[in-house]
C-alpha cells in the first residue's frame, strides 16, 4: 500500500513545528561567521526539509538541487573575487552581492521543498485513502477520521496559498523573509500532521477494511446460494407433481441452513 514514509528520527524530531526547526537552524548559524549566518540558517532549514522529502519519496528534488548549484556558484565567485582578509559583515553592497544572491537561491530552495512536501504528502494521503476505501473510515472514530484528515488538508492548502501571496514581500530584509518562510513551513507541517494521524490509525483502518471485505464475501456466498435456490425451484416446477413437493422442501431447507450458518459466522467471526 502506498503511504507516507518516515524520515530519520533526528530530522523528524525537528520537523514537528516551525519553532523547533528555527531554533535548531539558529543554533547552528550562530557558530558561522556573521556574513554567512543568514545563508547557513536558510541552508539548515532546507537541509532538514530535503531530508524529509527524500526519505519519503526516494528521489532527489531536482529543482531544489538546482538552487543549491546556483548558490554554490555565487559563493565560489565571491571567494574567488574577494580578499579573504577583507571578508566581513560590514562589506559594501557591491562587494557582498554574490553572498546575497547565494542567500536568495537557498531561500528559493526552502520555498520549493515546502511546496513539494505539500503536494507529495497530499497525493500520498489521497492514494492511501483510495487504497483503504472510504467505507473503512466510516468504521473508525465514529466516521470522524476522514473529515479531520480532509480538514487538515484544506487548512494546509489555505496556508500554502497565503504563503504564496507573501512571496511579494521577499526582499533584502531577513526578518521579513523569515516570516514568509515560516508560512511555507507551517503549510508543509499541516499536511504532515494529517499524514501522522492517518499513520496512527492504520491498524484500525486495516482491520475495518478486512471486516468490510469479509462481509462482502459472505454477501456474495448468500446471494449465490439464493440464486442457485431460485434456479432449482424453477427447475422443480418443471418436474412431475409427485417429485415437485419433495424437491421444493429440500431446496428450502438448504437455503435456511445456509442462512443460519452464514449468520453464525457473521456473529462469531
Amino acid at each position: 500500500m502506498d503511504r507516507p514514509l518516515t524520515a530519520p528520527a533526528s530530522v523528524e524530531a525537528r520537523f514537528q513545528s516551525w519553532e523547533t526547526l528555527e531554533e535548531a537552524a539558529d543554533a547552528i548559524a550562530a557558530r558561522a561567521p556573521e556574513l554567512y549566518r543568514n545563508a547557513v540558517f536558510l541552508y539548515v532549514i532546507s537541509r532538514d526539509l530535503v531530508g524529509v522529502y527524500e526519505s519519503r519519496n526516494f528521489e532527489v528534488p531536482l529543482q531544489v538541487w538546482n538552487e543549491y548549484r546556483n548558490a554554490l556558484d555565487h559563493w565560489m565567485r565571491f571567494i574567488a573575487q574577494t580578499d579573504s582578509q577583507a571578508v566581513s559583515a560590514e562589506m559594501s553592497g557591491a562587494d557582498r552581492s554574490h553572498v546575497e544572491r547565494m542567500e536568495g537561491h537557498i531561500q528559493r530552495a526552502v520555498l520549493d521543498i515546502c511546496k513539494l512536501l505539500c503536494i507529495r504528502d497530499r497525493d500520498a494521503i489521497d492514494a492511501w485513502v483510495k487504497s483503504l476505501g472510504e467505507g473503512a473510515f466510516d468504521l473508525v472514530d465514529d466516521g470522524g477520521l476522514l473529515p479531520r484528515i480532509r480538514q487538515k488538508q484544506n487548512r494546509a492548502a489555505d496556508l500554502l496559498l497565503e504563503a504564496r501571496v507573501g512571496d511579494s514581500k521577499l526582499g533584502s530584509d531577513p526578518a521579513v523573509n523569515r516570516d514568509v518562510i515560516r508560512d511555507y513551513v507551517r503549510a508543509a507541517l499541516e499536511v504532515r500532521e494529517a499524514s501522522r494521524e492517518l499513520g496512527m490509525k492504520e491498524p484500525a483502518l486495516l482491520n475495518a477494511k478486512r471486516q468490510i471485505e469479509a462481509l462482502r464475501a459472505k454477501d456474495t456466498i448468500v446471494l449465490t446460494t439464493m440464486q442457485k435456490g431460485i434456479r432449482e425451484c424453477l427447475e422443480a416446477e418443471m418436474r412431475p407433481r409427485a417429485q415437485r413437493r419433495s424437491l421444493l422442501i429440500g431446496i428450502l431447507g438448504s437455503l435456511i441452513v445456509t442462512a443460519l450458518i452464514e449468520g453464525i459466522k457473521a456473529i462469531f467471526g
